[in-house]
C-alpha cells in the first residue's frame, strides 16, 4: 500500500528545502558581494522613485503657471484647513460610531503628516530652489539627469557583482561535484 500523499509532498519540500540550503552555503561565501548588490538595488529603487517623483513641479512650473514655493504654501494651507474642518466634524460625532470616528481620525493624521512634510520643504528646501521658473526646471532636470547617471552606474555595479556571485558560487559547486567524482 503506497504511504499517503501528504507524507510524500512533505519529504520532497524538505529534500528541496535541504538543495536550497546546500547550494546557498555556496553563496554565502561571497555574502559582501551579495548585500553590496541589494544595498545597489536599493539605491536604484530610490533613485527611480526620486526621477518619478521630479516629474509633479516640472509639471506645475510649466503648466500650471505656479512656482514651487506657492505651491507648498497652498498645499499647507489647504491641509491645515482640512485639519480644523475634520476635527470640528469629529466632534460632532457620536462616540458610539467607532468606524467613523476611527475615518475621521485617519484622513486628520493624514492632513497633518502632509502639514509636516510641507512644512519641512518650506523650511529647508524652498530656500534652494531659484525664484525663476527657467532656473527651477533647469535645476530640476539637471538633478533628474544626475540621478539618472548615478542609477544607471549602480545597475551596472550591482550586475557585475551579482553576475560574479553567481560565476563564483556555480564554480565553487563544479569543483567540489568534480572532487567528489574523482
Amino acid at each position: 500500500r503506497p504511504p499517503p500523499r501528504k507524507t510524500c509532498r512533505m519529504e520532497s519540500k524538505q529534500v528541496r528545502m535541504n538543495n536550497f540550503t546546500r547550494v546557498a552555503e555556496y553563496f554565502w561565501r561571497y555574502k559582501t558581494r551579495f548585500l553590496v548588490s541589494v544595498v545597489c538595488a536599493v539605491g536604484i529603487a530610490a533613485l527611480w522613485c526620486a526621477n518619478l517623483s521630479a516629474v509633479y513641479p516640472v509639471v506645475n512650473v510649466l503648466f500650471e503657471e505656479e512656482s514651487i514655493p506657492v505651491y507648498i504654501e497652498r498645499n499647507i494651507e489647504l491641509n491645515r484647513q482640512e485639519v480644523a474642518e475634520k476635527s470640528e466634524y469629529l466632534a460632532t460625532v457620536d462616540e458610539a460610531e467607532f468606524e467613523k470616528r476611527a475615518r475621521l481620525q485617519r484622513k486628520i493624521s493624514e492632513a497633518s503628516r502632509n502639514v509636516q512634510y510641507y512644512s519641512w520643504l518650506n523650511e529647508y528646501v524652498v530656500p534652494l530652489v531659484p525664484d525663476d521658473k527657467f532656473r527651477t526646471l533647469a535645476l530640476i532636470l539637471t538633478l533628474v539627469v544626475a540621478s539618472t547617471v548615478l542609477k544607471c552606474g549602480l545597475i551596472y555595479l550591482q550586475e557585475l557583482l551579482v553576475g560574479s556571485v553567481i560565476y563564483r558560487a556555480t564554480n565553487d559547486i563544479r569543483s567540489d561535484c568534480f572532487e567528489a567524482c574523482l
